[in-house]
């Protein structure tokens, strides 16, 4: 697997600060893979300064040249001093020498490798639900889960607030006495995945307080209507809030006061903030405490301000908020692909979906396995099982790799034995490998077509495989046991 964008730059950064200069080199080196202008600036200072390497104004030139092309920070001043100490003859070879760089760490050359490119043509189509109806403008908002506790001013530990803030996957410490009470109120803002025929896949937990898995568990079971573009059904990103999400401020104050009185006391701290990540957190807490009082389009401001400034789990969450309410679709691309360039997970994610899914973007499973496989190799399950399937269905016979589907199925933990998309991959990577494990193969696809039906799923596509593989589905596991 590759390794671009994998680097994070906030620990190239921390080993440059300690001057660790190889640790941060080798960081810098692979955001420099994936086009990071900041990368592109500290590896020219590196060299230009000989910070653990040998002193070399011709590499740093070539790196600051780059960063130049992004004109980030003094970088276009600093290749015009360079240059002009150069002579002509000199500068004619640098010149060169910067164009061949380019080629592959450049704008157009990166975009053209990794980046997704927009279908023009789809951009004014919107997707609506099966039923003709636009999706939630502001999300789902579902009592699914939730347990009434005649108990509930206990319900939660006056500790789980974590008052350092907002951060960008958990706002609140799971509390030890919720997880002994799983029939206590808990609260859960969760995005997953829509598929095609309208089952919710893929759980990301944003935002948790107490013991969500009921929660989870409620809403895997409980179709979505299906979302369809130009008539036909198609995969879409939603948010739904769970438990306590739900309440209301009155019934917030009178059960929760002390969540109440925290909440409130910490986005009136941050009221005024310009810091960018303190914008993040007052648009985050906004978002996932649904009773906070808000002006109309103050999410969308704070999360806008905090992105321009660079804080990049905002540049996730505001592009991810206009590309689900398909307010600009471009300018929602383009975030997500900028947070995923910086290496946060979830955007990797993401994006590889999106190059795979959305109807507003050029499919191209190449480009979207190379981000499927860097949020997998970060423990990101979503990614590990669609990267899986590319890998064992793809079109493109260069990307099918079933070694590599078994090695990231085999990571993923026990809990996804329940999962019918897992248990449906494992039985075509048994299929596929050789030699073949047929009955194996059988087995699984079995369980997932249990699994699936009771969740609600199209299954017919496994069926009719479980068919093909059985004569029609009569051939038993002992019958076949020779195959192993």
């Amino acid at each position: 697997m590759q390794k671009s964008f994998a680097g994070n730059i906030e620990q190239a950064d921390i080993y440059f600060q300690q001057q660790q200069y190889k640790l941060a080199l080798g960081e810098y080196i692979t955001l420099a893979d994936g086009g990071n202008a900041r990368a592109f600036y500290q590896l020219g200072a590196i060299y230009y300064n000989g910070f653990g390497v040998d002193q070399s104004e011709t590499k740093a030139l070539v790196w600051f040249a780059l960063a130049a092309e992004h004109d980030f920070e003094n970088s276009v001043e600093i290749v015009n001093d360079l240059l002009s100490g150069v002579p002509a003859t000199d500068k004619e070879k640098l010149l060169a020498i910067i164009a061949q760089f380019k080629k592959a760490y450049g704008k157009q050359g990166i975009q053209d490798k990794y980046f997704p490119q927009i279908n023009e043509a789809n951009l004014s189509e919107k997707i609506v639900y099966s039923n003709g109806k636009q999706l939630d403008a502001f999300y789902i908002t579902t009592d699914e889960g939730f347990i009434e506790d005649d108990d509930s001013e206990v319900a939660f530990d006056d500790e789980i607030y974590d008052s350092e803030g907002f951060s960008e996957t958990e706002t609140f410490k799971k509390s030890s006495v919720l997880e002994n009470f799983k029939n206590r109120p808990y609260m859960l803002v969760v995005d997953y995945d829509i598929a095609p025929d309208g089952s919710r896949r893929n759980f990301n937990p944003v935002q948790v307080i107490g013991n969500p898995n009921k929660g989870i568990l409620d809403l895997s079971y409980s179709n979505s209507l299906k979302p369809t573009f130009k008539g036909k059904s198609v995969n879409f990103v939603h948010r739904s809030y769970l438990g306590v999400a739900n309440y209301g401020s009155s019934e917030i104050r009178r059960e929760l006061s002390f969540l109440y009185s925290r909440v409130t006391r910490y986005v009136r701290k941050l009221a005024d903030s310009e810091i960018p990540e303190e914008q993040y957190q007052h648009a985050a807490a906004l978002m996932y405490f649904t009773w906070l009082k808000r002006e109309e389009g103050q999410v969308e401001a704070l999360l806008k301000s905090s992105s321009n400034g660079g804080y990049i789990p905002a540049q996730f969450e505001y592009g991810l908020l206009l590309y689900r309410e398909q307010k600009d679709i471009k300018l929602a691309v383009e975030l997500i692909s900028k947070a995923a360039q910086q290496g946060f997970t979830q955007a990797q994610y993401r994006l590889g979906r999106l190059i795979l899914d959305s109807p507003w973007i050029m499919n191209d499973e190449k480009r979207a396995l190379f981000w499927l496989e860097l949020a997998a190799e970060e423990a990101h399950v979503g990614a590990a099982l669609k990267a899986s399937e590319v890998k064992l269905l793809s079109k493109n016979k260069q990307l099918l790799d079933v070694s590599g589907a078994i090695e990231l199925l085999d990571k993923l933990t026990e809990e996804e034995a329940e999962n019918p998309e897992y248990l449906y991959l494992q039985a075509l990577a048994h299929n596929n490998m050789r030699p073949r494990k047929l009955s194996v193969a059988v087995t699984y696809i079995r369980e997932a077509i249990e699994l699936g039906d009771d969740r609600g799923w199209d299954i017919s596509l496994w069926e009719n495989t479980l068919k093909g593989w059985t004569s029609g589905g009569s051939v038993t596991i002992v019958e076949m046991a020779t195959d192993d």
